[in-house]
């Protein structure tokens, strides 16, 4: 028999443990590592094991979180009459409307594409708890203008030029990208800048594009072809109430599709956020339950948590969640496809974290979040320091540096697998990495270590 203080002992050991800890984790869940702090607002879910699918289940006591009651209004993408009362899917009322009703408690969205020149809102926290729920498929709530409300002049070759306020990006709903989303153009800082197909310049209130395909934007096909986005509140924020949200996609939310703040909560599942200016998923505060979301296109952060006063915690957890082809635009090389700050806590099931122009999944600060069973890789930074699947850093931070734990996750394309620094501490176990040139990699102070290697 083995001596179980040799090297060949230790890997037994370390073997029979895994599948010990596995059968259990079965039956009774997997319990949150030592040091994880839990949670003040969220209740903690209950996490087990599928060996069968090398995936994990997880059960959110969501009873307890969705708000009940309140009057069901109904809303439709096209312009509804003003005479409209909202309380039949007959007679639907907008969006901004419906949100402002007093005794509101539930809005139901028909399928259809809310342009924000019918449905943006005035202001930005929703007061009342509500759930939005989507009826069928293919909700979705834009920060876009009706395509054919703008007016396109020919100014030079195959430019055109529109007057729109407060335009911030141009997208082509036609010439998609991969993965079938409105493909982003490429910014010039003026007209003479613009040299070719899917370029535009916005200058002052005027939009320059040339559109790919050199379309003539004066038919209806052109002016179909193009989303200008504009500056709008189009998605769902809270500081104070709850709000949940059900099989809707957000596409060009000036303040992300998803947006907490203060002691807000929000609970989204079957959930999208599209080309989001900045982050796709916002919290400054509060606590959000993500059960299948994902972002895609955002201008910085897939989802990015923060505790800014006077909130006093952050709280989160993902199930599902896909993050991919975040911050390619904005020439920062530290955009996360997910990323806790400050003091954030964090639960992470079985996501997919993919494509950001920086480190895919980046915790910093004080930050402790617990990761099961999550793929992450294929950063597109050309930045050495920042080309990392999981990367923690504490920095300036001496004492209850940010932390993360790692169960069955995989680090997939990237330079390192792995990467702890300033202090910061990833603590993982049966780790999987495919094509990673460096699986792991530490820098001042930073400390990655085994779970069996923990105390």
């Amino acid at each position: 028999m083995a001596d179980p203080t040799s090297e060949t002992g230790s890997t037994l050991r370390a073997i029979i443990d895994s599948k010990v800890r596995d059968m259990f984790a079965t039956f009774l869940g997997y319990p949150p590592p030592a040091g994880f702090p839990g949670y003040s607002r969220l209740p903690l879910p209950r996490v087990s094991y599928r060996p069968a699918t090398d995936t994990f289940d997880v059960d959110v006591d969501y009873a307890a979180l969705i708000p009940v009651g309140g009057v069901t209004y109904y809303v439709s993408a096209d312009a509804p009459s003003s005479g409209n009362e909202g309380l039949t899917p007959a007679s639907p009322i907008t969006v901004g409307t419906a949100i402002g009703k007093p005794d509101v408690g539930e809005i139901r969205y028909a399928p259809g594409e809310y342009f924000r020149d019918n449905h943006a809102r005035s202001t930005d926290f929703i007061t009342r708890d509500i759930r939005h729920i989507a009826t069928g498929a293919g909700v979705r709530v834009t920060g876009f203008n009706r395509p054919r409300s703008l007016a396109w002049t020919l100014v030079a070759g195959a430019i055109y030029q529109t007057t729109r306020s407060a335009a911030q990006r141009v997208y082509d709903a036609v010439n998609l990208t991969p993965e079938g989303d409105h493909r982003e153009y490429l910014r010039r800082p003026d007209l003479a800048s613009i040299t070719g197909e899917g370029e535009y310049a916005i200058v002052g209130n005027l939009v320059y594009v040339w559109a790919i395909g050199s379309t003539n934007m004066t038919t209806t096909t052109g002016q179909d072809q193009l989303r200008v986005q504009v500056t709008a509140r189009t998605g769902v924020a809270t500081d104070a109430s709850t709000q949940y949200v059900e099989g809707i996609t957000f596409e060009g939310s000036t303040v992300g599709g998803l947006r907490t703040s203060g002691t807000g909560l929000i609970i989204a599942k079957g959930t999208t956020v599209k080309y989001a200016p900045v982050n796709g998923v916002f919290s400054t505060g509060g606590a959000m339950v993500l059960d299948h979301v994902t972002v895609a296109c955002s201008g910085a952060d897939g989802f990015n948590y923060h505790v800014y006063a006077p909130a006093e915690y952050c709280e989160f957890i993902e199930i599902g969640c896909t993050s991919r082809n975040n911050g390619q635009t904005d020439g920062a090389t530290t955009n996360n496809a997910t990323t806790a700050h400050e003091t954030a806590v964090g639960i992470r099931v079985n996501g997919a974290y993919s494509t950001a122009h920086g480190p895919l999944v980046a915790d910093v600060n004080q930050a402790k979040t617990w990761n099961l069973g999550c793929v992450s890789g294929y950063s597109t930074t050309t930045a050495a320091s920042q080309q990392s699947a999981f990367r923690v850093d504490a920095t300036g931070y001496t004492e209850d540096q940010a932390t993360m734990w790692l169960d069955r996750c995989e680090a997939v394309s990237v330079d390192k697998g792995l990467h702890a620094t300033g202090g910061g501490r990833i603590i993982h176990r049966d780790t999987i990495y495919t094509s990673v040139t460096t699986p792991t990699v530490t820098a001042t102070g930073g400390v990655i270590e085994e779970y069996l290697n923990v105390a």
